[in-house]
């Protein structure tokens, strides 16, 4: 008997979790100013908005706490909800059924299933997943999808 290729999908993502949890992360100070040109609030909790996100975006900046980032940064987890604040070189997910919002990101890399993404910024963005969604507003992403199902979609 085979095991469905979500299971699989998803049980190779904590085996990467798993690596990943030896890995460090630069943060920043509490209340640190994110990159310029960044979307987020000059300072994380001050109320301030971003402006031209959809309401499922704004859902996840209203209820993720705020997590100053900067450098490299992982994710890893199964239905959470992050709110990274910062520029980041790179930003890999790991998990299943995690929502994400980030500002600028160099190379996002995901590894997991039915995980949505929302980011001001991307470089490059990298699939390895099924059922991943990465929504952005600005620029022109290179992509490399290997997985299934997965979409990768500029908004207004």
């Amino acid at each position: 008997m085979r095991a469905p290729r979500s299971f699989i999908t998803a049980l190779a993502a904590t085996a990467v979790g798993a690596s990943l949890a030896a890995c460090t992360v630069s943060v920043s100070p509490e209340g640190a100013a994110p990159a310029p040109g960044a979307s987020s609030p000059a300072q994380p909790g001050d109320g301030s908005k971003p402006t031209g996100v959809s309401p499922e975006w704004q859902e996840v900046l209203d209820s993720g706490k705020e997590t100053p980032v900067s450098g490299s940064y992982a994710v890893t987890g199964f239905s959470s909800t992050f709110n990274l604040v910062g520029e980041l070189d790179s930003l890999e997910i790991v998990g299943a059924s995690n929502t994400v919002a980030a500002e600028k990101v160099g190379t996002l890399t995901i590894a997991g299933a039915e995980t949505v993404i929302y980011v001001h910024s991307v470089d490059e963005v990298v699939i390895t997943g099924s059922g991943v969604k990465v929504y952005y507003l600005q620029g022109k992403p290179s992509v490399t999808d290997v997985g299934t199902g997965n979409i990768v979609k500029q908004v207004d």
